[in-house]
């Protein structure tokens, strides 16, 4: 069909949307099913001064909506399926019984038996704990992070890396850009710690 058989309405708005919301509206349809033709675009003119509002003339696409109406009359058969999933969950039922029966009491005493055995190979590995307390391993950490650090477009002074208590290690960052390696609400802060 021609576009010109169709009556069009103009809508006004101060944006398209605006004046899209209108026409949905005034059709009661979404803007998907609306054809349309930009009359005057929006333009916020000059200091307030020469403000045009959008102007549009719209119809509804009467292809997408004979579309919408054979989908609706298209009947939709729902099967009984009530009886399979019964059947279904007393198989699960049989299935769920025959695997308790399997379980054997002995298999259950030993697992029960194996967690409460201390294992020395499971304490040593607890016991570890991190002692840095040499100056080699500080200045290899420096020599280290500078140069992971060197690499990146950050304007950043030299990073000093000290001790902050036996386990733990203090990482100052100054500079430049310093400020930008933390991050929006601190994401690469948190990324390299």
């Amino acid at each position: 069909m021609d576009n010109n058989s169709h009556s069009k309405i103009a809508f006004e708005g101060e944006t398209l949307e605006e004046a899209y919301k209108k026409a949905s509206l005034e059709f009661n349809c979404s803007i998907t099913n609306l054809k349309s033709e930009v009359i005057q675009a929006p333009t916020s003119g000059f200091l307030g001064f020469f403000k045009k509002n959008a102007i549009i003339q719209v119809y509804i696409d009467s292809s997408v909506t004979n579309e919408e109406n054979k989908v609706n009359k298209k009947e939709i058969h729902i099967k009984d399926v009530s009886s399979k999933i019964d059947e279904l969950h007393d198989t699960s039922v049989q299935i769920t019984q025959t695997i308790q029966s399997n379980i054997t009491e002995t298999r259950s005493e030993k697992i029960f038996d194996d967690f409460y055995t201390k294992d020395e190979t499971q304490t040593s590995i607890v016991d570890v704990k991190l002692n840095i307390q040499s100056d080699d391993t500080i200045d290899k950490i420096t020599e280290d992070i500078n140069k992971l650090f060197s690499n990146l477009c950050y304007e950043i002074d030299p990073i000093k890396v000290s001790y902050y208590d036996k386990e733990t290690l203090y990482v100052e960052f100054s500079g430049k850009d310093a400020a930008l390696l933390i991050g929006k609400e601190g994401y690469r802060y948190k990324a390299l710690s």
